[in-house]
This record gives C-alpha cells, sequence and structure tokens, in this order.
C-alpha cells in the first residue's frame, strides 16, 4: 500500500483508511501463528517479538474501541458538518434550473465528485473536453491559475451560444462580477457552499454569460 500511494501521489484523506485496515489485520492475523524460526536475529528482536504478541489483543482492542469513540463521534459532526459539497451544489443547480446547462470545472478531482450526482458530464478546462471519470494522467494532475481558468472559460464560451456553470473549490479573487478575458463575457457568483469537513470539497458556483 506504502509503494502504491507513493507512485499514484493520491494521498487524500479518505484513503489513509486502507493502511488502518491493513496494519488491524495483520496484528489480528498475527495473533493466530507462533514466531517463526525463520525471523530469529538474536535476543534483542525475540524480546521485541514477545513484547509485540504481549500487547496484540490488549492492542486490538484499543484500536476498536478508539473506532467505536471515533465513529460516534464523526457520525454526529456529519449530521451538521457534511464531508463534501458536491451533493448540495448539485442539489442548488437543480433547484435553479441550470444543471441541464455546460458545468465546467478546472481541477480535475472536481468532476467525479459533480458527475456523481449530476448524473452526466463535466467540460474539463484543462484537457478541455467533457470527462465523467477520473482518470489520472501528467495533463489532469496540471493546477490551472485564475488568469488560466478565465481565459479557457473565454474560450468555450465563444463556441457555446447559452450560459456556463463554473464550478471552483475555492473563490476568485476578483469580488462581484468579474470581466472574462476580452471583456465579452462577464461571470458571476451564484453561490458559495462551504463548510465542509474536507477543505478542498468546498464549492463555489458561477454563472458565465455573454455580455
Amino acid at each position: 500500500f506504502l509503494f502504491l500511494f507513493l507512485i499514484s501521489k493520491t494521498q487524500e484523506m479518505r484513503h489513509f483508511g486502507f493502511f488502518f485496515l491493513s496494519f488491524f489485520a495483520s496484528l489480528w492475523i498475527a495473533s493466530f501463528y507462533e514466531e517463526s524460526a525463520s525471523l530469529k536475529w538474536g535476543s534483542s528482536s525475540n524480546y521485541i517479538e514477545r513484547y509485540i504478541k504481549r500487547l496484540n489483543k490488549p492492542l486490538l482492542k484499543l484500536l476498536l474501541l478508539i473506532q467505536l469513540l471515533s465513529g460516534a463521534l464523526f457520525y454526529i459532526s456529519d449530521l451538521s458538518i457534511p464531508f463534501s459539497q458536491a451533493k448540495n451544489v448539485t442539489q442548488f443547480l437543480r433547484e435553479e434550473g441550470v444543471s441541464n446547462d455546460l458545468v465546467a470545472a478546472d481541477r480535475y478531482h472536481i468532476i467525479p465528485a459533480v458527475t456523481g450526482y449530476l448524473n452526466k458530464s463535466v467540460y474539463c478546462l484543462i484537457t478541455e473536453k467533457e470527462e465523467k471519470f477520473l482518470v489520472w494522467n501528467n495533463e489532469k494532475r496540471k493546477v490551472l491559475n485564475e488568469k488560466e481558468v478565465l481565459n479557457a472559460v473565454g474560450r468555450v464560451s465563444t463556441n457555446h451560444p447559452g450560459d456556463i456553470i463554473l464550478i471552483l473549490n475555492y473563490p476568485l479573487r476578483k469580488s462581484g462580477d468579474a470581466l472574462i478575458a476580452d471583456s465579452k463575457f462577464r461571470i458571476h457568483l451564484l453561490r458559495k457552499f462551504e463548510g465542509s469537513m474536507c477543505p478542498y470539497e468546498n464549492f463555489y458556483a458561477y454563472t458565465v454569460s455573454k455580455q
């Protein structure tokens, strides 16, 4: 698991449960086996192995207790603090009647969170095409700055007759209406979706329209 995470560079908060499950399963399986005759390197290693075996079952019970308490705590927190605002932002788009408009996003990990609830593809400003699933490559790891985002939105607006819904996980630095590229388009903040448990799962919905 460590090797996989190092080469894939997907060290997200939700992925680290694999490490806990692996560690817990290793302790549990080890409690059923005697010490290995092929792993004797001296008296110090034997002492450490005996010490670990003595702590094995109490440590398993402690981990289960911590999981029980933390699970209850986070369940209560989740009732008031959502892990992600993806569901709320897509529900807002449906209520406003703009979910059928072209929806664009810049950072690639936003796309699967939004498309799962919208059940439609989202225009990716990095690849400049519609995307629905998360397929990592070097191009999609790229991060656009604000100027590049606005220029990309300007290019797609030129070929799109209607308004565009822009979903970002950070607010634009310019307050109020921001002019895009050559000032032929205008971007307006529809609503902020903040306060999620995961910081990059906050969303900001903008509408892009021609002047």
